[in-house]
């Protein structure tokens, strides 16, 4: 298993962050410590910044970690570069040395009996949707639970579909976040397909979020034997409560589903599309449409320049995904896109016209995913599938990339290039 590193040893010197932590300790006895103030979680905070995480870490919170390691390193006397590291990347391995257990997540789902899942498998997760009145007997204690978090949460919604997702995971957070990932990613398939290209609406209704797809206001998680963990609610604040009649276009969307799931489900490269479908599931759940622009934003960033989020390539190849004929209009009509996200970053600027934005900016991520997938064969990474769209429009130009590479290959390698 890789290990937990300092980002920069040569540059930052997380022995100042140490020093304040020892500053605010007071030892309770044999391996107990408390912290005199609330600064202590800042520190955490910035000695997590600091470190770099390897990717076996999946189940497994970065904060959780750092949370546990410092405690012991105080009372081991380690608390150093070195004494850090080394009980933190035993804390890691103890925990995914801890057996997986089986969870229940459930929740509902704003689709009517036409739902054209039923009982299905999503990475690793098995979702089940039902139209029952009730939750089998064993989840029974799912709305006293919900209550007791919040009084004013609705444990069912009319026309909504029932839905329990099994999953297997060593920590009840890490199989909330799984179960979710895996709902969402559903939605997003959905969504992507179902969405409508654009939506006016006026009075109450103004805030309705983009998806036609929501889930429910309240998700429990429960232990195999149903029982809920009353520590373990998840609800939406700002829910909006709406249903859909998915009857007319029910096999189109099992039938998506299905196509997208076995083209980008094999790869790394493939991993990064499905996870941007979850974002853009999550971005479309947004009653404030600024908000909801600017995390659908962050996922046109995200594929289209990752890493570095460089926002003219994300104008610059969003257009490319289009028509020469039409190039230099949805270059124009990106880089509108890209300054109004700009305002709201840089000036905090919103506007009426957000909901609008959030349509026209669905328009491009449907554009990028259906290139994505006509094209993923032809790629082996996000990296080089960037480089095509970074290519000439013009044939000529193409044309004189093509001489060129070709010129290269003969210059370097003596290859006979006439039959390229």
């Amino acid at each position: 298993m890789k290990n937990i590193k300092w980002l920069d040893p040569g540059k930052l010197n997380p022995d100042i962050t140490f020093g304040k932590i020892k500053e605010v300790a007071e030892p309770k006895g044999p391996k107990s410590i408390s912290f005199k103030n609330f600064s202590y979680f800042e520190y955490l905070g910035i000695l997590q910044s600091l470190l770099k995480f390897p990717d076996v870490n999946e189940e497994v919170g970065a904060d959780w970690v750092v949370k546990k390691t410092v405690p012991q390193c105080l009372y081991l006397d380690k608390l150093d570069q070195s004494g850090f590291l080394e009980v933190a990347n035993q804390v890691l391995r103890d925990a995914l040395n801890k057996p997986v257990e089986t969870y229940h997540l459930l929740t509902s789902i704003s689709v009517s009996r036409s739902f054209p899942f039923k009982n299905i498998v999503v990475n690793d997760c098995r979702l089940r949707f039902f139209a029952k009145r009730d939750y089998p007997k064993k989840y029974r204690d799912r709305a006293k639970v919900i209550k007791s978090v919040n009084p004013l949460l609705k444990c069912e919604h009319d026309n909504y579909l029932k839905c329990i997702v099994t999953v297997t995971a060593r920590y009840p957070a890490a199989a909330a976040h799984k179960a979710l990932a895996a709902l969402d990613y559903l939605r997003g398939t959905i969504c992507f397909s179902g969405n409508p290209r654009v939506e006016f609406n006026w009075g109450p209704s103004s805030d309705k979020p983009m998806n036609i797809v929501r889930l429910g206001q309240a998700h429990t998680l429960h232990e195999k034997n149903g029982k809920a963990l009353t520590d373990k609610v998840w609800y939406e604040p700002n829910f909006y409560e709406h249903s859909v009649d998915v009857t007319k276009n029910a096999n189109h969307y099992r039938e998506l589903f299905v196509k997208i799931d076995a083209t980008f489900s094999d790869s790394t490269f493939g991993k990064k599309l499905i996870e941007s479908l979850i974002r853009y599931a999550r971005a479309g759940d947004e009653k404030d449409a600024n908000t909801g622009f600017l995390k659908l934003w962050s996922v046109m960033e995200t594929v289209l320049s990752p890493g570095d989020a460089r926002h003219e390539k994300v104008v610059q190849r969003g257009a490319a995904l289009f028509a020469d004929t039409d190039r230099q209009f949805h270059q124009q009509a990106l880089n509108h896109l890209r300054l109004f996200r700009n305002r709201s970053v840089h000036d905090g600027e919103e506007s009426n016209q957000a909901k609008a934005y959030c349509f026209q900016l669905q328009k491009y991520f449907k554009q990028l995913m259906t290139f994505h997938l006509h094209m993923f064969a032809s790629f082996h990474s996000l990296d080089q599938a960037n480089e095509f769209l970074d290519l000439p429009m013009g044939k000529t130009q193409l044309e004189d990339k093509i001489a060129m590479y070709q010129r290269a290959l003969k210059l370097r390698y003596g290859e006979d290039t006439d039959h390229v």
